[in-house]
This record gives structure tokens, sequence and C-alpha cells, in this order.
């Protein structure tokens, strides 16, 4: 018996038995108004640390079949150290560049994500992807604290990584820099990330 003359209902079954897409949870970052959500970077210097934050982060993360992809992203003329001179002081062409690099970012997908992830309790996720600062691209690991609260429908998230500022053509010894500390800086700055994101419709 040929293919054309099986029956229309096998047809059916055979269409029918094929399942859906698993749904996805989508979560949005924006700036939030608690105090601790953000990015803060700290930095060793001669005269004592520096220390610097943006909350004004924004991104998402997608959670699908037990793999999680996202984007987070800060800009550079919103990072704040406390003392405007400094935080002009960072935007110079020898750091951070702000002009020509109006973000700092981290990408990420296909990160293996705990099957009750979402059913509350804390977890720790190891997420491995990409850091960009000053438009230099690098492979980038950090250990997520990833928390999920049913009753706001929030994902928390913190962590902590380090970076080497020659990686990304940083010059610690810009006069920029000395005329702000007098002396170069450390080679690696400290990132802490605290992270909130809202569940939202996935369409």
């Amino acid at each position: 018996m040929g293919l054309l003359s099986l029956p229309s209902t096998f047809l059916c079954l055979t269409v029918l038995s094929v399942p859906p897409p698993e749904a996805a949870d989508r979560f949005v970052f924006r700036p939030a108004d608690h105090l601790d959500a953000g990015v803060r970077f700290e930095l060793d210097a001669p005269l004592g640390r520096i220390e610097a934050k943006a909350p004004a982060l924004e991104g998402e993360m997608v959670l699908r079949g037990g793999r999680a992809k996202g984007r987070f992203r800060v800009r550079v003329d919103r990072i704040q150290t406390g003392n405007e001179g400094r935080d002009r002081d960072l935007e110079k062409p020898g750091w951070l560049d702000a002009r020509r690099f109006m973000f700092i970012g981290f990408t990420f997908e296909d990160v293996v994500t705990p099957p009750d992830l979402l059913a509350g309790g804390s977890h720790e996720v190891t997420v491995r992807g990409r850091f960009i600062l000053r438009g230099v691209e690098r492979p980038l690991g950090v250990k997520m604290q990833v928390r999920f609260d049913q009753a706001t429908q929030i994902l928390h998230c913190a962590g902590t990584f380090s970076v080497r500022l020659a990686e990304h053509r940083i010059q610690r010894s810009d006069s920029a820099v000395k005329a702000m500390i007098g002396l170069e800086v450390g080679e690696v700055a400290t990132v802490k990330l605290v992270l909130q994101g809202r569940r939202v419709d996935p369409g």
C-alpha cells in the first residue's frame, strides 16, 4: 500500500503526536527603587578604595526547558562614585570612554537551570557568557545565587566576579587617574551584581 492510499485518520494522528514547544518564562530587569539593586564596582587604589554603583541596569532573561539566556547592560554615564569630578574622569577616553562605548554589558545563553528554580528557595547557578567593556568581549563565568519570589513574581539574582582592566584596554596610569588619586590603581576590579527581574507575559 502506497503512502497516498493510507487512511486520512492515520495522517491526522501522526501530526497530533508532535509535542508543542515548551512555554517560556520571561523576566524583565529595569532600574529598581530598591537601594541594593544594580551593579557595584570596587577598585583598589593607593589612597583608598574606589567604589562606584550603577543602579540603572536594564535587561531580560528567558527560561525555557531547563535552560536560560539573557542580556544585561548599564550606561557608562550613569555610573556614580559619589564624586562628580571622579565620575567625569571615569568617562574619559583613557578609562571607560563613555562617548565611544556607551554601555557595559553581559550576555549568556544555554545556561543550565534547576528544574525547580521557580518553585521557590535559593539556588546556585553557574552562568557562563560574554562580558563587554570598552567594546572588548571576554568570556566570563560567575556563580549566581538565584531566588524566585512567587508572591511578587520577582527573580532575585546576586553574584560577584573580577575583571582585569588591561584586558579591556583601560589605562591604569592615565593622566586623569593620576590627577584623581595620585598613583596607578589596581589591576583588577571587583563587580558585584544584585538584580531583580519581574516575570512578564512571554508574548
